[in-house]
């Protein structure tokens, strides 16, 4: 019996991955019909856009909706890898949920020589020896950007075994609580290329660790540290002094202990014009208004700060009214007196008001078609004066300011 050639792709696509292999196996046209499915239909070859994005965490929803097959298909992980792409070649990312002591070997063997990105949510077993083999400019020549979001085994060994992709990495992320920093000086000396640092979660990091991290990145853009709880005041600005001219964009989310009054951030680069402090729950009245003399900031994230106060506040909308495109002050609770200093801030774009208890119909109203005329987005999740009343309130309110037609909200 001949099977219609789009018959077989359906027959494919609806097939449980065991039956898949099976198929395979069956005839050349089974075979050709089962490839088309996996490396179009997974997203492991280019999409007609030329992504060229391979994520295995589309085979193993697709495998079956049951969160146990879910969970065989990605203990299955390697055989998936290895059946999804026939030409590696035609791989530029990689974006993994987790890997173990032999994929990167499958990465550097098989798709070494042209993957660019690699973005690894759960990582075990990168000690040095693994790092030191897999991860260097030989296996991989044309990788510039590195995240693994959570890699518990690495500590400074092999923190210091990943500087031989120092030379031609951009962008490096990584979360792992083992490592003090000092693998760092293993790196190359200068790292002009590496635009972006993430040290997101590492809890023991310290403040030379840091340093000598950023002595090595004089163009450095971008730093994350945030959850680096072993960072301090006093070892920080010094740190931070290696990238002060260049520096842009810094995210220190939930560092209690490295800034904690008005000298922590006065001593920030005078450049930045993207900032996230928050949870820094230490940092006073006059820290926040010294936020106001950063003047070029223009994405200013200020979550769940409880020494907080309406002027406070009031005072850094005013001082950077020009600049600011968005601001999030979600999980905190603004007065009356507060709304008003909205008014000036005709630049604003984009407005987080998450969980704000104060936060109604009235305010939101207000924000939208008096204050901030030219915000195109407002974050009002969570706020226990927003249900669906005032959700159509609002809805009518601002088509009638823009002259829209009124749309009913169901």
């Amino acid at each position: 019996m001949i099977v219609n050639g789009d018959v077989r792709r359906l027959i494919a696509e609806f097939a449980s991955w065991g039956s898949v292999l099976q198929l395979r196996a069956a005839s050349t046209a089974w075979r050709d019909a089962v490839t088309e499915l996996v490396t179009y239909g997974c997203g492991s070859r280019p999409d007609p856009e030329g992504s060229g994005t391979l994520d295995p965490r589309y085979w193993a929803a697709r495998a079956s909706p049951a969160p146990s097959i879910v969970g065989a298909a990605n203990n299955n992980f390697l055989l998936k890898l290895a059946l999804a792409c026939y030409d590696a070649s035609l791989v530029s990312r990689l974006n993994l949920l987790w890997t173990d002591e032999l994929v990167p070997a499958i990465i550097a063997y098989r798709y070494g020589a042209s993957v660019t990105e690699i973005d690894v949510e759960w990582s075990r077993g990168l000690d040095a020896g693994t790092v030191s083999t897999y991860f260097t400019a030989a296996q991989l020549p044309q990788l510039t950007t590195l995240h693994l979001r959570n890699a518990s085994d690495v500590d400074d060994a092999a923190l210091g075994k990943f500087g031989g992709l120092g030379s031609q990495l951009v962008d490096f992320a990584i979360g792992a609580a083992g490592f003090t920093g000092s693998g760092f000086a293993e790196w190359p000396a200068e790292m002009p290329q590496l635009r972006r640092l993430g040290l997101r979660a590492c809890h023991a990091l310290s403040d030379d660790g840091l340093a000598t991290a950023l002595a090595r990145t004089p163009e450095l853009t971008s730093l994350t540290i945030s959850e680096c709880r072993a960072l301090t005041p006093k070892g920080v600005p010094n740190a931070l002094s290696h990238v002060a001219t260049s520096l842009v964009h810094l995210i220190a989310n939930g560092c209690d202990a490295m800034l904690t009054g008005a000298a922590d951030i006065a001593g920030l680069p005078p450049k930045l014009r993207t900032l996230d402090v928050s949870r820094c729950r230490w940092l006073d009245s006059d820290a926040i208004r010294a936020v106001a003399r950063l003047e070029h900031v223009s994405d200013l994230r200020i979550v769940w700060l409880p020494r907080m106060r309406d002027d406070d506040l009031q005072h850094v909308c005013t001082a950077l009214a020009v600049t600011l495109r968005r601001l999030d002050i979600s999980n905190f609770a603004p007065g009356v007196s507060f709304w008003p200093a909205l008014a000036c801030m005709q630049n604003l774009r984009d407005l987080a008001l998450a969980n704000c208890p104060t936060v109604g119909a009235t305010e939101v109203i207000a924000i939208v078609t008096t204050h901030c005329p030219g915000l195109r987005r407002i974050d009002v999740a969570g706020a226990k004066r927003i249900d669906l009343a005032a959700m159509r309130l609002i809805f009518a309110a601002v088509a009638e300011a823009r002259g829209e037609e009124r749309h009913s909200c169901r």
